[in-house]
């Protein structure tokens, strides 16, 4: 069963924790080079980055979900930035007004939207001429890689291998992204993979709790609670640092800009 975003269980599963350095590490170079004054995270969730990029220096930054759920919970958590709001909205219909916005962050969204096209025009419509699009996803070759003790998503696909064939019905390629992209009036200016540090877990058992309760992490809502369990024992197994985990995913990132405008 997929995960309900709407549903208030799931209210804490995309608060609980701050986007980290190695993300930010990411992210600054493209906020200092262009300078935006407002930046939209769409697909925000529980509002984590929307925060990090207040937090960075952005003077004005909106999150937009389709979730009143998950928006309740980012909203609570945004009292102290005073620059975050918060838009009820869909990635298609974002209710935003026309070129309001110098960049649009899309991080872990894509793989929630079937139709690439619709999503890319509506940022199109939504950001100015000079406007840059983030684009961070997983792609089939990131989510694939063999699990360790750091890359613990991999176990889930050497537990049950089944999971790769859902996982790939819901991975756009980088091909199938940049068509899209091309369709609605962007061209790429670059993409590049990095690996950006999700959680440092005190322990093997605070991580196999997360596992349990599937914070923050869709996939696992396709697998019973039986299944869950199964995923435990073997990551008790195949996991073999006894101390402290530092929790890894290789992402892939692309920078987007609308046609006509120079590239760097």
């Amino acid at each position: 069963m997929s995960i309900n975003f709407h549903s208030e269980k799931n209210k804490s599963s995309y608060v609980n924790r701050g986007a980290h350095s190695t993300w930010k590490q990411e992210l600054l170079p493209l906020l200092s080079a262009h300078q935006p004054n407002h930046v939209v995270d769409l697909g925000c969730g529980g509002g984590i980055y929307t925060r990090a990029l207040a937090a960075m220096g952005v003077p004005k930054v909106t999150g937009v979900d389709f979730s009143n759920v998950m928006l309740e919970a980012a909203t609570r958590h945004s009292d102290s930035y005073p620059t975050v709001g918060y838009q009820l909205g869909t990635a298609t219909s974002t209710g935003l007004k026309d070129q309001g916005a110098n960049m649009v962050l899309a991080r872990a969204l894509l793989h929630h939207i079937d139709t690439l096209k619709p999503v890319f025009q509506e940022v199109e419509r939504i950001l100015d001429q000079d406007g840059l699009f983030l684009i961070q996803t997983r792609t089939t070759d990131d989510c694939f890689l063999k699990g360790t003790n750091n890359h613990v998503r991999g176990h889930f696909f050497d537990c049950f291998p089944a999971l790769m064939g859902v996982e790939k019905k819901r991975r756009h390629s980088v091909e199938e992204i940049c068509t899209a992209l091309n369709e609605s009036g962007w061209m790429l200016e670059k993409n590049w993979t990095f690996w950006e540090t999700r959680a440092r877990h005190s322990s093997k058992e605070v991580l196999l709790n997360d596992i349990r309760l599937r914070k923050g992490r869709s996939i696992l809502h396709e697998l019973s609670d039986s299944q869950i369990q199964e995923l435990m024992t073997h990551m008790q197994r195949n996991i073999t640092t006894e101390g402290a985990i530092e929790e890894k995913d290789r992402w892939t990132l692309l920078v987007a800009k609308k046609k006509g405008t120079p590239l760097h």
